[in-house]
C-alpha cells in the first residue's frame, strides 16, 4: 500500500483519522457510512483506503465494500479559500462503490482548487 508508512506514523501519532481508516478498514459488511463535519474535514487518510480498497488490484487485504449501499459526506465548506478542504480526489471515490443506491456528498469544484494553487 503506498501510504502505508503514513497510516502507520498517524496512528502512533493518535490522529482519529487514521483510527477511523482502520474501523472502517474492518468492517467489510457495512452498508450505510456517513461523514460530517471534523470526520468529513479531516479525511484524507480514510479518502486513501477507500481509494486503495476499490480502485487499485484485487490483490490488497482492504474489503470491496460491496454492501455499502448508503453513504452521505458533508465536509464543512469555508469562504475562505486558504482554509478550505480539497475533497474532490476523496469524494469522487464513493463513485466507485459498487452497489451504492443513495449517496448524498457535497465536492468542492476542482476548478477553484486549480485556481486557488495556481495563485
Amino acid at each position: 500500500m503506498p501510504f502505508g508508512k503514513l497510516w502507520i506514523s498517524e496512528l502512533r501519532s493518535g490522529t482519529m483519522n487514521a483510527f477511523v481508516a482502520v474501523l472502517l478498514s474492518q468492517v467489510p459488511r457495512l452498508e450505510t457510512l456517513s461523514f460530517s463535519l471534523n470526520f468529513a474535514k479531516e479525511w484524507v487518510l480514510t479518502g486513501r483506503m477507500l481509494r486503495a480498497a476499490l480502485l487499485e488490484p484485487r490483490n490488497t487485504a482492504l474489503p470491496k465494500f460491496d454492501h455499502l449501499k448508503k453513504v452521505s459526506y458533508y465536509a464543512p465548506i469555508d469562504g475562505d479559500m486558504k482554509n478550505r478542504i480539497h475533497n474532490t480526489v476523496h469524494a469522487m471515490t464513493l463513485f466507485y462503490l459498487p452497489n451504492m443506491e443513495d449517496i448524498r456528498v457535497n465536492i468542492e469544484n476542482p476548478y477553484s482548487c486549480l485556481a486557488y494553487q495556481s495563485t
